[in-house]
């Protein structure tokens, strides 16, 4: 319902087509075009989200090619790979079949000296030892590395498959003879490989729930993993290997496995020096001020009459015709979760690591110790000078804690699941009234919709037609978190799924299928003195009850009403019965 202000249309785009948030489900995704929830095709069983996303590129650059050949375009491919969940077509998975039964220890050996033997590093560039929470791959079991190896496995052809995708967006601009004029810059990464799970996961939602699946679980789901029915990741061990030649990954922001991702530019008609390397510092922000240059636009000062605010990055443009430029980004802060670090012409001063990225952040980033490094001459951040070079330190802190109030970065937090508290964002719904929703083919995001709380309570109306009617009267998520509201062979259902577990799966049963005839069945949450009582009501008649331990709102996915879930290919698409309003109170 708005506002739509830092929506991409809201920010000069013409079109928007994806989804609007981290990471989605490869099978069954939450899509947008501009600002309208729309689904999947229903009827293409071999549909995957990553080569939807660039059919519809493709798409889109037909249009504009075709309406105005000689007018540029600006296009931003934004892909969910490869962050969780980690999904991809079988066949693809396959192509890497053991391709990684080395483990994660030998790989990290093998990508560094890679890395060594094609020039990418310094020969003096030592490989950083991995934490010692990561077992060492000899000491697991078969089964382990069986498992662990299927997962990697998943990732490397989910990243295989986007990449092959994004090349055909490189053949259409080939053959439309528009590839060499086309200035084209490619980053690979998200702040480093993510070390969400130490053991991995088969449901990265469940993890708000508080529950990760153990092993035993996960290798019973062998056969699906990187299929529609699991939503997992990989180890942390992988993501220490993938983040090579760098120490640890992301949320460290003040390591640089945790910083550094892989970029290539490519623009023929401009850059000749091809296929070359370029060391100079450069930074995300870089990006736009590039751009500009390139394409020969000034930024305007103001926008509607707004003043706009500085950009603060530096055009890399001049190093496309001189690879040993002096670097002109010269310094730069980080920050994640009170983990940070500020770089200096090569110094980069950073906290150190004292808690388990993959565990919550209980620390007081205001206490954490810090470190120093000379890039210059310790590529890979392994020797601390501190104790050498303590005026250095305390002139780069001084310089972090500069920019800190420039940019708003204080106070810190380490604390995840607070800064993303729901409190802290603009609400898609007013507070405080019931919410009345009728039937329809509109798909409501998460945070546009009654959220889940402790006095959580759903009132449908519904007129049954015939004795077995059947189909979804109010639903929100999906088979990995979520709950429904239903009729089962004419039986009232409700399916409280927060975590996508059996263990944590409530299911409420009317005890008699409705006659036909009109109806209000009434869900909803009691607090007791230990827990909560889940309840559902027929005409005011108790039918069911089950007790919850909690309620867990962080259920992630778009809600309906009377309508299927997001996964709308079985079963009936709207209920046999007439689904009246369907109130919400909270």
């Amino acid at each position: 319902m708005g506002s739509f202000e830092n929506w991409p249309i809201g920010w000069g785009f013409n079109y928007f087509y994806g989804f609007n948030a981290a990471g989605t489900d490869q099978f069954n995704p939450p899509l947008l075009e501009n600002i309208n929830f729309v689904r999947r095709d229903p009827n293409d069983e071999n549909y995957i989200f990553d080569r939807d996303l660039v059919d519809h590129m493709l798409g889109w650059l037909s249009a504009q090619h075709g309406a105005a050949p000689d007018k540029p375009f600006f296009m931003y491919y934004s892909p969910g790979t490869v962050h969780g969940p980690q999904q991809a077509p079988r066949e693809w998975i396959d192509k890497f079949k053991g391709k990684f039964d080395m483990g994660w220890d030998e790989l990290q050996k093998q990508t560094f000296a890679r890395q060594k033997a094609m020039g990418l590093i310094p020969q003096s560039a030592e490989m950083p030892e991995m934490t010692s929470d990561v077992p060492r791959w000899n000491t697991l079991t078969d089964d382990q590395k069986r498992l662990y190896s299927r997962m990697m496995e998943v990732a490397a052809g989910q990243l295989a498959f986007m990449d092959y995708q994004f090349g055909r967006v490189l053949d259409r601009l080939e053959e439309t003879g528009e590839l060499d004029n086309t200035l084209i810059i490619y980053v690979q990464g998200d702040n480093g490989a993510a070390l969400h799970d130490l053991h991995g996961t088969t449901n990265t939602y469940s993890q708000f729930a508080g529950v990760r699946p153990t092993e035993e679980e996960m290798l019973k789901q062998f056969d699906e993993l990187g299929g529609e029915d699991t939503f997992g990741d990989y180890q942390v061990g992988w993501a220490l290997a993938l983040n090579t030649p760098f120490p640890w990954g992301k949320t460290v922001a003040s390591k640089l496995g945790g910083q550094l991702d892989g970029m290539v530019v490519s623009w023929p008609d401009q850059i000749k020096d091809t296929g070359t390397l370029r060391t100079q510092f450069t930074h995300l922000i870089d990006i736009a001020p590039t751009i500009y240059e390139a394409t020969g636009i000034t930024p305007p000062d103001t926008v509607d009459g707004v003043k706009q605010q500085p950009i603060d990055g530096i055009s890399f443009k001049y190093t496309f015709d001189n690879a040993d430029a002096p670097a002109r980004h010269r310094e730069q802060y980080f920050e994640m979760l009170g983990s940070r670090a500020y770089y200096k012409d090569g110094w980069l001063a950073s906290t150190i690591v004292n808690w388990k990225p993959w565990e919550a952040n209980k620390t007081d980033p205001y206490k954490t110790p810090w470190e120093l490094y000379n890039l210059n001459e310790d590529y890979t951040q392994v020797h601390d000078v501190s104790d050498k070079y303590p005026k250095k330190l305390e002139e780069l802190k001084a310089d972090f804690d500069e920019a800190a109030e420039k940019y708003n970065i204080y106070p810190l937090s380490a604390d995840f699941f607070g800064r993303i508290d729901p409190k802290y964002r603009p609400s898609g719904v007013q507070e405080g009234v019931p919410h009345t929703y009728y039937p329809s083919d509109f798909r409501y995001p998460a945070r546009a919709f009654p959220t889940m709380t402790n006095d959580w309570h759903a009132n449908a109306q519904v007129t049954v037609n015939g004795q077995s009617d059947s189909g979804p009267i109010a639903v929100q998520g999906g088979k990995f978190s979520g709950w429904a509201l239903s009729l089962e062979d004419g039986f009232p259902q409700f399916i409280y799924n927060p975590s996508g577990r059996a263990e944590e799966r409530r299911i409420l049963r009317g005890m008699n299928a409705l006659a036909p005839g009109k109806y209000q069945i009434d869900v909803g949450f009691t607090p007791q003195e230990q827990g909560f009582l889940l309840t559902m009501k027929v005409d005011g008649t108790l039918v069911d009850q089950v007790k919850v331990d909690r309620v867990i709102g962080s259920l992630a996915g778009e809600a309906l009403i009377g309508r299927p879930q997001v996964d709308d290919r079985k079963g009936p698409r709207r209920c046999d019965c007439t689904v009246g309003p369907v109130t919400f109170t909270n």
